[in-house]
């Protein structure tokens, strides 16, 4: 009934009390994902600690503490619930008292304890209850919360802890032996979270807080056309869509054989979200680049087997950028910079700083963007308890670098598509093309011809290359 009068608020049904029984899914219709559906991926997460992704059917089961429990009594349940792998029942069960909840309630009066564990000694004599005892428990079918109570009935030392200490205690022990699974919403936290306990080098060690600081640093939003190339399992991609939202195209660029759309379909995204996201290999990008220069020079030119949305969306420009690769982010951010629009940010992730140092230099020395920060992101989970504020004792270390900034609009190879090709069209009365105030001569060496020009051309070097550019008069 709690659960039923949420998620009617969270709807705007008023405050009408719910009927008693199953949550009807017509009536959370409008909360996207608050029910498990048949189908749907799903984040299994077990005593907080151990993740896994289930693809939730009927008779699909979960391995639990070397067990295998039914999935199906989950379907049409809220996400986020917490559930307890039973011995005895040998299926999952709600869990009714929260791991957490122990801790706090120890200290929920705010009253600061006069009594300390001084006296105490680390020595494994003061449990009498032997391993072969609880091993057999176990063997007969004893649930985790008998054994736990057990364990403390035959501690001799429990009776002096604190009271905090044995909240802590009670807790440890039930993380041993009562197994708590919470199921999780697949998002880009959920996600980062857990690739990252599993493997955090397949996610190239990008960390939640990581992935929130480059969302936020790229400025993505919804009713923006976004840039993004990453090697991170999807998650900055899923992200990226997640803030869009539909409202927009998400250009998803892969530099392997083939994209990370297998990797999103765990996001659980509907179908309007899905299709707003379009795959485009990383070797498109020249064939754009010498379509651009063929359109700034007045030439004719064939679409080179690019798709049309794809020439459309880099015609207008980005409105963001948002790159997370495992080589060369300065080359790639050089390489896409030319399709970014003034004024426009980008972002770049990258688990080592040198690179990203390198490319904050050239960044600052050829004035191409403002507000330029290069950051470290390191984030700390502390216990906030009364004289026990302090930083928790294991954690991550550093996560990365971010390289981040907003582009300016500069006439000639760092203009945007839509601006170069506004400033061409108002370029084309003059007798001459000029840049920086500077004639360009007729005659020019072209390093890529290796002859003189008979036409001053004007059009953008390639970045992914080294060329000299040229300037040419239009008619």
């Amino acid at each position: 009934e709690d659960v039923e009068q949420t998620l009617s608020e969270s709807v705007g049904l008023g405050g009408e009390a719910p009927s008693a029984g199953p949550i009807e899914p017509k009536r959370v219709a409008d909360v996207k994902g608050a029910l498990i559906c048949d189908g749907d991926q799903v984040i299994i997460c077990i005593n907080a600690e151990k993740y896994n992704f289930v693809d939730m059917r009927p008779n699909v089961q979960v391995r639990v503490n070397k067990r295998n429990y039914k999935a199906g009594v989950l379907i049409g349940t809220p996400y986020g619930g917490k559930w307890e792998a039973s011995r005895a029942a040998k299926e999952l069960v709600p869990h009714t008292e929260d791991l957490d909840a122990v801790l706090i309630k120890a200290h929920a009066d705010g009253q600061v304890p006069t009594t300390d564990n001084r006296n105490l000694l680390d020595n494994n004599t003061s449990q009498t209850l032997k391993q072969q005892q609880v091993v057999e428990m176990q063997a007969t079918g004893v649930d985790g919360k008998s054994i736990v109570a057990a364990l403390v009935a035959h501690s001799t030392t429990f009776a002096s802890k604190t009271e905090f200490s044995q909240a802590k205690y009670i807790k440890k022990k039930q993380q041993k032996h009562v197994f708590v699974v919470q199921v999780l919403r697949p998002t880009s936290l959920t996600l980062a979270k857990a690739y990252f306990e599993k493997s955090a080098n397949s996610l190239n060690f990008l960390r939640a807080d990581s992935l929130a600081c480059l969302l936020n640093r790229s400025d993505v939003r919804a009713n923006t056309n976004a840039l993004v190339l990453e090697n991170c399992k999807g998650v900055v991609t899923g992200g990226v869509a997640e803030r869009v939202g539909g409202y927009g195209k998400v250009v998803n660029l892969y530099d392997t054989q083939q994209s990370n759309r297998a990797n999103l379909k765990v996001f659980n995204f509907s179908k309007t979200i899905s299709d707003s996201i379009i795959d485009v290999p990383l070797s498109n990008i020249s064939k754009l680049l010498y379509m651009r220069r063929q359109a700034l020079a007045g030439r004719p030119y064939s679409n080179c087997g690019v798709d049309e949305r794809v020439i459309k969306l880099f015609k207008q420009g980005f409105d963001c950028i948002v790159l997370a690769p495992r080589t060369d982010p300065v080359g790639l951010l050089n390489a896409l910079l030319p399709f970014l629009k003034p004024a426009q940010a980008f972002a770049v992730f990258y688990p080592y700083l040198e690179p990203l140092s390198e490319g904050f230099i050239s960044l600052r020395n050829n004035e191409q963007a403002t507000h330029i920060q290069l950051a470290e992101t390191w984030f700390r989970e502390f216990q906030v308890l009364p004289q026990r504020t302090r930083p928790v004792m294991q954690m991550h270390g550093a996560s990365g670098y971010i390289l981040s900034g907003i582009k300016i609009h500069m006439p000639g190879p760092l203009a945007s598509p839509s601006t170069t090709a506004t400033a061409t069209a108002s370029a084309s009365a003059t007798a001459t093309a000029t840049t920086d105030n500077t004639t360009i001569p007729t005659t020019h060496e072209n390093s890529s011809s290796g002859g003189p020009a008979k036409k001053k051309l004007k059009m953008e070097p390639n970045p992914l290359t080294t060329t000299t550019t040229t300037t040419t008069t239009l008619p």
